[in-house]
C-alpha cells in the first residue's frame, strides 16, 4: 500500500483545506443561561496550529476496529501530543499544517488541513460511506478532567471551500 502523501501533494489539497482552530472554554454560569463559546479560555485547552513545527505522525495503516475489528498500533499522534488517532475509526489520511485560507483569523500563520480519501478499512476502496476520527486529548492538555458543572464548550473555526470547488 502506498503512503497517501505520495498520492496527494499539499498543494493539491489547499482548495479543500479545513481551517481548524480549537479553543476550550469553561463557565460557571448555569446551563440555562449558558452561551457556547463564552466563559474563560482554559490554558492549554486547544490548538491554534501556529507552531511552524506542528506535524502529525500517521503510523499507517490506520485502525478500523469499528468495521473489521482491527486495532493497528502504534496510533498516529501529533508531535505536540494533543491530537491522536482513534482506535475505533482511524484518522484522516492527510493532516498537514498549512497557511490559512484568505479571510482566516487576522495575523494567523497556521491552519490544519484535513482530508480523507479512503476511510473504512485501509487498502480497500468500497464506495461505502464511512468516517475517520481525530481525537484531542483534553485531559492531558488541561491537567485533568473538566466537570460538566463548568459547562465546557469548544469553539472550532472551520473553512470549507465554495461548493463549486468540491
Amino acid at each position: 500500500m502506498r503512503d497517501i502523501r505520495t498520492l496527494v501533494s499539499p498543494a493539491a489539497c489547499l482548495p479543500l483545506a479545513m481551517l481548524l482552530t480549537v479553543s476550550l472554554f469553561a463557565s460557571s454560569a448555569s446551563a440555562q443561561g449558558f452561551v457556547p463559546g463564552t466563559g474563560y479560555r482554559i490554558q492549554g485547552g486547544g490548538d491554534d496550529f501556529e507552531d511552524a513545527e506542528w506535524k502529525f505522525n500517521h503510523n499507517f495503516p490506520k485502525s478500523s476496529r469499528e468495521t473489521d475489528k482491527r486495532v493497528r498500533e502504534p496510533y498516529g499522534m501529533s508531535l505536540n501530543q494533543r491530537w491522536f488517532e482513534s482506535p475505533k475509526r482511524g484518522q484522516p489520511d492527510v493532516l498537514l499544517r498549512v497557511k490559512p485560507p484568505e479571510g482566516g483569523i487576522p495575523g494567523s500563520k497556521g491552519a490544519l488541513l484535513m482530508r480523507t480519501l479512503n476511510s473504512y478499512i485501509p487498502g480497500r476502496v468500497t464506495g461505502k460511506s464511512a468516517q475517520d476520527d481525530l481525537l484531542f486529548d483534553v485531559g492531558t492538555a488541561v491537567g485533568g478532567t473538566i466537570s460538566v458543572k463548568k459547562s465546557p464548550s469548544v469553539v472550532v473555526r472551520v473553512y470549507l471551500p465554495p461548493f463549486e470547488k468540491w
